[in-house]
């Protein structure tokens, strides 16, 4: 369930409906550049209601890596 939320997030961030998948990265996103993981990040974490460290946002390198990020939040 928070996948395809996390998907739904993406496509309206970045305006695509490209194919995402946990393999997904910022090289196959149009848009996904530092601007674009910052106000991705921003927008997830008003969807979900949470919130990242620094650390943790520049951690993430893949849709799996936030993915995986995210359920640990919400399992928390």
């Amino acid at each position: 369930m928070a996948l395809e939320r996390l998907i739904r997030v993406i496509r309206q961030t970045f305006d695509t409906d490209a194919d995402i998948s946990a393999a997904t990265t910022p090289a196959d996103i149009m848009g996904w550049d530092s601007f674009g993981h910052i106000n991705l990040i921003v927008q997830v974490e008003e969807e979900f209601d949470l919130s990242f460290t620094n650390d943790e946002i520049g951690a993430i390198q893949s849709v799996g890596d936030l993915h995986k990020l995210l359920s640990s939040k919400l399992n928390s």
